[in-house]
C-alpha cells in the first residue's frame, strides 16, 4: 500500500496520515489498551514491592507520580515525561529527508538499460519507446517483467539508466535515483492495491490531489470511461 501512494506522489509524512497510519489504527488501539492494562498492573507491583518512598524511587512511571508533591517537582516531572514522550516517538519514527525534483513531462520517451541479479538469475534489458503509443511487455513467469518496478523506482537495479524525456531517473553511475513520489510515473500492480479505507472515489481522489501539474486526462473523463458514474 506503500509503494502504490508513492507512485501516485505521497511523500513521507503524507504517506504516513493518509495510508500507514489509517491502516494501523485498529492495531494501535488495541496496542494502546493492552499496554495501558498491563502497565497498570506493573506500576503497581513497582510500588508495592520495590519502593514507596517519595523522591527515592527511581523507575520513571513511580517518579511522576510522586515528583509533584515534592517542592519544585512539578518541573522535574514535565522533564522527565517530556524525555520519555521524545524517546518514544524516537522509536517509532524515522526521518525522511530525501527530496527531488519531479521530472517533467513532454514527449513520453522512455529510454531504460537496467541489469540486476538475483541469486542464479540474471536479467539484462535495454529498449526505448520514442513516441507516444502502447508497449506491452510479456513472458512467462519468472522472466523478468517486474523490473517494471525499476521505472517506477521500487526497484534499484545493480546497474542502469533509466531517462523520461530528457529526465534521468536513474544512473548508478552518477548516483543518481529519483524516488517514486517524484517521477509521475503510474503503475499497476499485479496484486490489488486499493486503499481499503478510501472508497473507489477516495482511491480516485488521492491520486488526483497528488498528481501535480496538468493531469492527462480529468477525474471525469476517467470515471466516464469505466463507467463508474452510477
Amino acid at each position: 500500500m506503500e509503494d502504490a501512494a508513492r507512485t501516485l506522489g505521497a511523500r513521507g509524512l503524507d504517506r504516513f496520515a493518509t495510508i500507514t497510519l489509517p491502516l494501523m489504527l485498529p492495531g494501535i488501539i488495541a496496542g494502546v489498551i493492552t499496554s495501558f492494562s498491563a502497565a497498570l498492573g506493573e506500576f503497581g507491583a513497582v510500588i508495592t514491592f520495590v519502593s514507596n518512598i517519595p523522591g527515592e524511587n527511581p523507575y520513571a512511571a513511580a517518579g511522576l507520580l510522586y515528583r509533584p508533591a515534592i517542592a519544585g517537582g512539578e518541573h522535574a516531572a514535565a522533564r522527565l515525561a517530556g524525555f520519555r514522550w521524545c524517546w518514544g516517538w524516537a522509536v517509532c519514527c524515522y526521518p525522511n529527508g530525501f527530496t527531488a525534483r519531479a521530472p517533467d513531462v513532454g514527449a513520453l520517451m522512455l529510454a531504460v538499460a537496467a541489469a540486476a541479479k538475483r541469486g542464479a538469475f540474471a536479467l539484462d534489458v535495454r529498449f526505448e519507446l520514442p513516441t507516444p503509443g502502447v508497449a506491452a511487455l510479456f513472458g512467462r513467469s519468472g522472466s523478468g517483467k517486474s523490473m517494471g518496478h525499476a521505472i517506477a523506482g521500487l526497484l534499484e537495479p545493480d546497474v542502469g539508466r533509466i531517462v523520461h524525456d530528457e529526465s534521468v531517473l536513474l544512473d548508478t553511475q552518477q548516483k543518481i535515483n529519483v524516488p517514486p513520489e517524484c517521477r509521475r510515473m503510474g503503475y499497476v500492480f499485479q496484486d490489488a492495491r486499493l486503499f481499503p479505507h478510501l472508497s473507489v472515489a477516495g482511491n480516485l481522489r488521492y491520486a488526483e490531489r497528488r498528481a501535480g501539474g496538468t493531469p492527462y486526462v480529468s477525474l471525469a473523463t476517467v470515471t466516464g470511461l469505466l463507467d463508474l458514474g452510477r
